[in-house]
């Protein structure tokens, strides 16, 4: 160990060494100037005597300056045994001020600077241990954020997922893609193996399997498989009960079916899909993991059920409404039918035939071949590629063709005109419904209005009698009849009658 020349002993220990060679020094320079003066005044018996007083003195001042050259040193080496530890004690300090705390100081004695070494080895020991736990609990922090960032990123993907299935099912309206959509994109952003959906017949009594995404599910599928509602395995037991089960090994689960085209299933989770209180089906998750269902993934997966319940129950409604319009449009279109008919059988032979010079006359009475073709075929029919038979649909029934032809020497029909024709056919339909529809407006107001002045004429009236004069005269005059009459029933079995 070094010394310290800056210490304060140090300069102590110089400082008096210093002092004791000058006193020697002067001590000596003043025996020796006095002994040469006192030579100068002896005579020569004596300088011998004198010299030899000086060679003592001389001799003297020689071991005398050994002798602070050896207290020198020996004060030295003190000096340094005493202030060892000091530098050690501030050598440790610089080590700990930089942050190491790891090499102790030894303790050279037992004194009260001893007892400071070991006071500061305590200290140093004390921040060790503080700087071990600090340490720790650093390394804890940083797992916990970590996990928590990765179980943030796990949900957020999830929640994504889970809206992604959302909106999905909110655009698609066929149950069974909207079905196969939902096990497809649960299995793609979750990772389980198997994603089932089970739809209630319509006795209740079993649950069948309507979509899977796995292989084993397909083939389940293929030979319509289905669980008894409330006694066979956890989907059973969820439609019996309208309530989640979970299972995070199955082999320890009483209720748990061994599906032999799922034998990799290690876990399963199943969950109601249920909308007003009302049972539609059941959400079957299954894993080839133990215990792969954390809280937060059957939070995520139970709001996904409700909302796919929502979507199966929308695709439902809309299937029953298409239903109904259908049967609307269908009841409609015989409506319409029937009126075509009727207003055709009035005008039998309704139509008209242009010719090359652009005059339009009525159209025979008898039809050509190819336009019998289109009634009855209800398709386009082409004859000698220079004819064309288009039939003019009115809401799925045929109520009339055109019949178009070339002229010799001017080719087959191009795309391009067929294109046309078929255009103007589709709007010639539409144009012609419209005007029945308005036909049949005007009629009904023009009855409408005829009834309202029928009506008004009978009310003008008090006397029975002429009231049912009145209301059968309108009625024949109305409706154009040969001959009407009214009567009303006598109390007794007679009658009143009058007649026209």
């Amino acid at each position: 160990m070094r010394l310290l020349p800056k210490s304060l002993l140090t300069r102590l220990a110089i400082a008096i060494t210093v002092l004791f060679f000058a006193t020697v020094a002067v001590v000596t320079y003043l025996t020796y100037t006095r002994a040469q003066e006192a030579l100068s005044a002896l005579n020569a018996s004596q300088v011998d005597v004198v010299e030899q007083a000086r060679q003592i003195a001389l001799t003297a001042g020689l071991a005398g300056l050994a002798s602070a050259l050896v207290l020198l040193v020996i004060i030295l080496g003190l000096t340094r045994m005493a202030l060892s530890p000091v530098s050690e004690l501030i050598e440790g300090s610089k080590r700990v001020a930089e942050g190491n705390y790891d090499q102790d100081i030894p303790a050279h004695s037992s004194s009260e600077l001893g007892t400071l070494v070991e006071t500061f080895n305590t200290m140093q020991a004390g921040l060790r241990q503080s700087r071990l736990a600090q340490e720790n609990y650093v390394r804890t922090l940083e797992l916990r954020v970590t996990e928590r960032t990765s179980a943030l990123e796990n949900r957020v993907a999830q929640l994504k997922a889970a809206s992604e299935v959302s909106k999905a099912a909110a655009n698609l309206r066929d149950l069974d893609s909207l079905l196969f959509q939902v096990t497809r994109l649960i299995s793609k952003h979750f990772g389980f193996y198997h994603i089932g959906v089970f739809m209630l017949d319509q006795t209740g009594e079993y649950a069948v399997l309507r979509a899977a995404n796995s292989d084993g599910g397909q083939r389940m599928l293929a030979r319509n498989h289905r669980l008894k509602v409330g006694e066979v395995g956890i989907v059973g037991f969820v439609a019996g009960h309208k309530e989640p089960r979970i299972a995070l090994d199955v082999g320890q689960d009483a209720t748990y079916f061994d599906n032999p085209d799922l034998p990799n299933t290690c876990s399963e989770v199943a969950l109601p899909l249920l909308v007003g209180g009302q049972l539609l089906g059941v959400l079957d998750v299954q894993s080839t993991e133990r215990g792969a269902f954390k809280d937060e993934d059957i939070e995520v997966l139970q709001v996904l059920a409700d909302q796919v319940a929502i979507a199966i129950e929308s695709a439902r409604l809309y299937a029953e409404n298409q239903n109904v319009l259908e049967g609307i449009r269908r009841a409609y279109g015989e409506l319409s039918r029937q009126d075509w008919e009727q207003r055709l059988q009035a005008k039998p032979n309704l139509g008209y035939q242009c010719n090359i010079r652009d005059v339009v006359v009525p159209a025979p009475e008898s039809w050509p071949v190819e336009m019998v073709q289109a009634v009855n075929s209800g398709q386009i029919v082409h004859m000698d590629n220079r004819v064309l038979a288009v039939p003019i649909k009115i809401r799925d029934h045929v109520a009339g063709v055109i019949k178009l032809q070339k002229p010799e020497n001017a080719g087959n029909w191009l795309d391009e005109e067929m294109n046309m024709v078929r255009t103007i056919t589709d709007q010639l339909s539409v144009a012609l419904e419209s005007a029945r529809l308005y036909s049949e407006t005007q009629e009904r107001a023009e009855r409408e209005h005829l009834q309202s002045e029928i009506v008004a004429k009978i009310r003008q009236s008090t006397s029975i009698d002429v009231i049912l004069q009145t209301a059968i005269e309108e009625l024949a005059q109305a409706l154009h009849i040969s001959q009407g009459m009214i009567q009303l029933r006598g109390i007794n079995g007679g009658h009143s009658n009058e007649g026209l």
